[in-house]
């Protein structure tokens, strides 16, 4: 696994196209040390019933729960008074390694009050700077800012059980040095934009082998033998 920022398969998406969430590039669904999660809610149906896919099922099932929302008649989180949040538990597998990579995705509506530069005339959804991840105690592992994520579908005309809407897909991806334990993704959604999917993918970053080990020393050893030829010159 290359430790690196991840991209994913797929560039901006725009109105007609499938609203699909997009794969990652350095890992396939399924491979030793990877999840994957998704949420979508079908009309009359709340999104928070089950994930539509785990890659192992012999991994607890993540859980998606809200937090100042309500299930709209599509499905999706919804609040007509305040901003809300969202948060999911995942299951990490917990094998040894340098650390997980987390990939987060998220399909909601916009609200036309929520701007963000470069984005003028279309509106927001997903507050960008919230999204965080967490251990299994709270404890937070890695943040987000606004530069950090990712607009990877516009749609203007999203038939919704609201009318004719804009809806957006957003992509943000963190690495949790050291840890490979359960986590936890939370984020906030502006008031008035109907949360209707999400995704969260995770891979562990495998120990590097004896042999990297030994390569990783020599280099160092080298750096400290030129470090100490320029000091004495």
């Amino acid at each position: 696994m290359r430790l690196q920022p991840l991209a994913l398969a797929a560039a901006l998406v725009f109105a007609g196209s499938a609203h699909a969430f997009n794969e990652p590039t350095d890992w396939a669904v399924g491979d030793a040390g990877t999840t994957y999660q998704e949420w979508t809610g079908a009309p009359g149906s709340p999104i928070n019933l089950a994930p539509a896919h785990v890659s192992d099922p012999a991994l607890a099932a993540p859980v998606l729960s809200a937090t100042g929302a309500f299930i709209a008649s599509s499905g999706g989180y919804y609040s007509f008074a305040a901003n809300y949040s969202l948060k999911a538990n995942v299951a990490n597998y917990g094998a040894e390694g340098l650390g997980t990579w987390v990939i987060v995705q998220t399909g909601a509506t916009l609200n036309p009050d929520l701007i963000y530069p470069g984005e003028e005339g279309t509106g927001g959804s997903v507050l960008r700077d919230t999204f965080r991840v967490l251990d299994s105690v709270g404890n937070v592992l890695a943040t987000s800012s606004v530069s950090d994520v990712i607009r990877t579908l516009y749609d203007p005309a999203y038939e919704s059980s609201f009318g004719t809407v804009q809806y957006e897909q957003l992509s943000w991806s963190a690495f949790l040095p050291g840890y490979t334990g359960d986590f936890t993704v939370d984020f906030g959604v502006k008031v008035h934009s109907s949360f209707q999917e999400l995704r969260i993918d995770s891979a562990v970053v495998a120990v590097p082998e004896p042999g990297t080990y030994a390569l990783l020393l020599a280099g160092l050893g080298a750096v400290g033998f030129v470090a100490r030829r320029r000091r004495s010159h």
